[in-house]
């Protein structure tokens, strides 16, 4: 904005000039009044982990204006809604479009708009955007939602706030505005969710200063969600904490609200998943140690393979917990290296040699199938990603290699491997445990036998844990 002062919107009359022969608008129609000008409120979020800090600038509100006041020396942001009536003919059409400030100045440019073929289909997935909501002009806060309608938005966020009022002790929540709100906007045509952030913390803090405050919050979320549930409004997705700044004491908050929030039965929190991004090294590397632990003499023998550890009365399986790691850093590497995911040095190899570390952990417990899997997520993944084709290609050849020896220099792979080919040759030996598990699908059927029920229950061995998808095939699908 060159000068400061009231900057406006403005375009003369009959500016849309048709291209290659379409004809445009009424000539007495000014595009101005088909344009809506919207400021840009941006905020800055942290993103990333207590190890490296990133920011990026979000778009926090759209506002429409008719006039706007720009400090000198600033940038404003401005977004251009053109409402095209529905019978306009494809092409491209452009106009100039000028923006003035109140002391004369003036800026122009010019305005390109291709009108397509085709319509959009409205898509499933919730879209939304922050908006104040405590706007005390009630025929505002409607021109709003409704522009926001017409412009593809399914939810908003809200910070309307319930009355929560200390009576003998006890947290007594009036939700009539809440809801009333709720339904209006489900009215108009909104389906949410709505990510919902009254700072109710501060509500409970306030009416009970001395109170028990996870047993008043617990209670507070519960009446809500009780209020809007019985009258049919919008889910709230309870936003516990206001994430801008990303710090770690908000990161804890919010996971202690959330599970307080847990508590009340159907009722949803919402927070940042980015925020799970900070566990990924302290998880895959805990994951790694277990599995070395597994190899070194600590892991329990049974079966012939050194594949568990005890912890206390339990027994777990870190090469299970190792796929789960695997997956989620894989997702978080190959994210953040998106710009260089097809180079081999970058995109290729470091993940490459992570999961090559795993799979050789649980080949040395021995573990031959976990190993097959942790090879096949990798190269999933990687598919995904967009990693050249040229390595995935060269790195399947060179994992079957290598698979195929594998099986072929241990004589128990390769007696698995002719028993699954042939089961029934081999029912009564190596191939009794395939069976079974055929068989408890098979006589599950469709709706399966029921709970406690099923013969095959009593033959197959290790029901409880390898078996398991057999026996919930047998007794229920």
């Amino acid at each position: 904005m060159p000068k400061q002062g009231a900057a406006l919107i403005d375009s003369p009359e009959n500016v849309l000039n048709a291209k290659e022969g379409i004809a445009p608008p009424a000539v007495n129609e000014p595009l101005a009044d088909r344009i809506d000008a919207r400021k840009v409120t941006c905020w800055r979020q942290r993103i990333g982990s207590s190890w490296s800090f990133e920011y990026r600038v979000l778009p926090e509100l759209l506002e429409r204006f008719a006039s706007l006041d720009v400090p000198a020396g600033t940038t404003q942001e401005f977004w251009l809604t053109i409402h095209v009536p529905a019978d306009a003919r494809p092409g491209e059409y452009r106009a100039p479009i000028r923006v003035t400030t109140a002391d004369g100045g003036a800026w122009q440019t010019e305005l390109t708009l291709r009108v397509l073929p085709f319509t959009l289909r409205r898509s499933p997935r919730v879209v939304g955007m922050y908006w104040r909501d405590e706007k005390p002009d009630a025929e505002l806060l409607d021109t709003e939602a409704r522009d926001m309608l017409a412009h593809g938005m399914s939810a908003v966020t809200l910070s309307r706030k319930p009355q929560i009022t200390n009576v003998d002790g006890k947290a007594v929540v009036d939700c009539t505005e809440l809801v009333s709100f709720l339904l209006h906007l489900k009215q108009l045509g909104m389906t949410g969710p709505i990510p919902y952030y009254p700072h109710l913390q501060g509500l409970v803090k306030r009416a009970f200063p001395d109170g028990d405050f996870d047993t008043l919050f617990v209670d507070v979320v519960r009446q809500i969600h009780e209020a809007c549930t019985a009258a049919g409004t919008l889910q709230l997705l309870y936003y516990p904490v206001d994430e801008s700044g990303g710090s770690d004491e908000r990161g804890q908050e919010a996971a202690h609200l959330c599970e307080l929030i847990a508590k009340v039965p159907g009722a949803v929190s919402y927070i940042d998943y980015h925020r799970l991004r900070r566990l990924t090294y302290p998880v895959l590397g805990s994951v790694t140690v277990l599995m070395i632990l597994t190899v070194i003499g600590m892991g329990v023998r049974r079966g012939g393979a050194a594949r568990w550890l005890t912890v206390g009365p339990i027994l777990i399986q870190p090469a299970e917990m190792a796929k789960l790691a695997l997956v989620v850093w894989l997702a978080y590497s190959l994210a953040k290296k998106a710009d260089k995911v097809r180079s081999f040095t970058v995109g290729f190899i470091p993940h490459v040699l992570m999961a090559g570390g795993l799979i050789l952990l649980c080949l040395k417990q021995p573990d031959f199938g976990s190993a097959v899997v942790i090879a096949f997520l990798t190269f999933a993944l990687l598919f995904v990603a967009g990693a050249r084709m040229a390595y995935l290609f060269g790195g399947l050849i060179a994992v079957i290699a290598i698979g195929v020896q594998l099986v072929m220099s241990q004589g128990y792979r390769m007696a698995r491997l002719t028993a699954y080919l042939d089961i029934a040759k081999h029912r009564q030996g190596s191939a009794y445990q395939p069976l079974q598990s055929v068989m408890s699908f098979g006589s599950g059927e469709i709706t399966g036998l029921g709970l406690g029920k099923g013969l095959p229950v009593l033959y197959l061995p290790e029901a409880h844990n390898v078996f398991i998808a057999a026996i919930l095939s047998l007794i229920h699908i």
